[in-house]
């Protein structure tokens, strides 16, 4: 049994720096050539379906405050097969997102040290992380906290400098952007968000879960949302000052550099840098205990089920290496962006039918939780967030047909698996 170690702010570093990747440093050079300033709007509206994910993640995290709280919460209202397939979906989407981050950190270090494999230090970063997640919890996330603090500082100077400096005229495109192409573009705008509900999966190592889980996820978002908009509106505004090209690698170090010069260039990069590692570090962190929830239940092998020391030290070297497989794969950070978002949204379809059916199917767990919304916040809730899932997943299917059809390999070989191991819990 995991001690309950980790406070609120403990749990608002790990959220944060899971959450803020190497993504925020690089999808917007991905985003800015077709959508221009538009790219704000994209991140703003790729913030709506987090707010539905923030409130079921509170509603789930306090009726089942264990670790692996997603397989869990599925397998007890919706059945264990359910729960394997989201489990499965959930544990890829780690890996692929894990490729993504690993990719944007090696994408800053050839900005400090030209000539570097991207794919290498990709690799290398991945190994790296897994082996701080084979120390204690305590260390895992004072790392996280102290690499959060330092990215948080940079990020918000920057947003602060580059309001103040940059071409406010370079908003005036807003007004003629297509609403598909701002769709499109928040499908993968997304991911900068995505991991706002995996709080949940480390419940069992949280200290009083009814208020700091809620409480971690409204500070989480919050942070989130605050620095993400000026940060992004910082880039626009600067981004359309002659010379600058928007397709450069590591760009907005560059932006950073051809503005406020080398010394501003570098503290990008290196926050860039804490950035990627601390999403590294906090995915990780967050899914291994996903594979120990399978493990236990029988749907993996019941080795990835021990602890050592409180450390599920076979499920993080399990997670590690399939990431490192995703890794070596090589995709574009878009493709990464847009499959994981794929996975991301069936999950959370699944987590916001969850929702909906807590009340009826665990009535004693959900007596005992100590946030209950009433029975119309919760519906608003639960159909929100699945409206919201609905819509993005249409929309980045259409986008890209290739990751649309990896989603389905993926998918029907969650299914397969699903139905030749013994079923945890009940069927619904």
């Amino acid at each position: 049994m995991s001690e309950r170690r980790i406070g609120t702010w403990g749990a608002v570093a790990t959220l944060v720096g899971y959450v803020i990747g190497a993504s925020i440093f690089v999808l917007p050079a991905q985003l800015l050539p077709t959508l221009g300033p538009g790219v704000v709007v994209a991140y703003v509206v790729a913030a709506l379906p987090a707010v539905f994910t923030c409130l079921a993640g509170a509603v789930i995290g306090n009726v089942f405050p264990v670790s692996g709280a997603t397989y869990v919460a599925v397998r007890d209202t919706l059945g264990g097969r359910a729960a394997f397939v989201v489990a499965w979906l959930l544990l890829w989407a780690a890996a692929i997102g894990t490729a993504l981050v690993a990719y944007g950190l090696a994408d800053y270090a050839a900005f400090l040290w030209p000539g570097l494999s991207a794919r290498w230090v990709a690799l290398g970063a991945v190994v790296a992380f897994t082996l701080v997640n084979l120390t204690p919890v305590s260390v895992t996330v004072g790392v996280q906290a102290v690499m959060v603090a330092g990215f948080a500082v940079v990020i918000a100077g920057f947003a602060a400098g580059g309001l103040a400096a940059g071409d406010w005229s370079h908003l005036q495109g807003l007004g003629g952007l297509e609403a598909g192409g701002v769709l499109g573009g928040a499908v993968a705008a997304y991911f900068s968000y995505a991991g706002l509900q995996v709080l949940i999966d480390i419940g069992g190592e949280v200290r009083d879960p009814g208020r700091t889980i809620p409480r971690a996820l409204a500070l989480s978002f919050g942070v989130v949302l605050v620095l993400y908009v000026a940060f992004i509106l910082a880039v626009v505004v600067l981004s359309g000052a002659p010379g600058t090209d928007v397709e450069a690698p590591a760009l907005i170090g560059r932006i950073a550099e051809q503005h406020f010069g080398r010394w501003a260039g570098q503290a990008i990069v290196w926050s860039a840098l804490l950035a990627a590692a601390t999403s590294i570090n906090g995915i990780l962190f967050t899914q291994a205990r996903d594979v120990q929830a399978l493990a236990a239940d029988g749907r993996f092998p019941r080795a990835l089920a021990a602890n050592s020391a409180g450390i599920p030290r076979l499920a993080v070297l399990t997670l590690g290496g399939v990431s490192l497989l995703a890794t070596a794969a090589g995709a574009s950070v878009r493709d990464y962006a847009i499959l994981t978002a794929l996975c991301l949204m069936a999950i959370q379809g699944a987590l916001a039918m969850v929702v909906l059916r807590i009340p009826a199917r665990v009535p004693e767990a959900w007596a005992r939780s100590a946030f209950r919304p009433s029975s119309r916040t919760l519906a608003m809730t639960g159909w929100g967030l699945v409206l919201v899932s609905v819509v993005f997943f249409v929309v980045g299917a259409t986008q890209s047909r290739g990751n649309l059809a990896w989603f389905l390999v993926l998918l029907v070989g969650g299914v397969v698996a699903a139905g030749k191991t013994p079923t945890g819990g009940r069927d619904a």
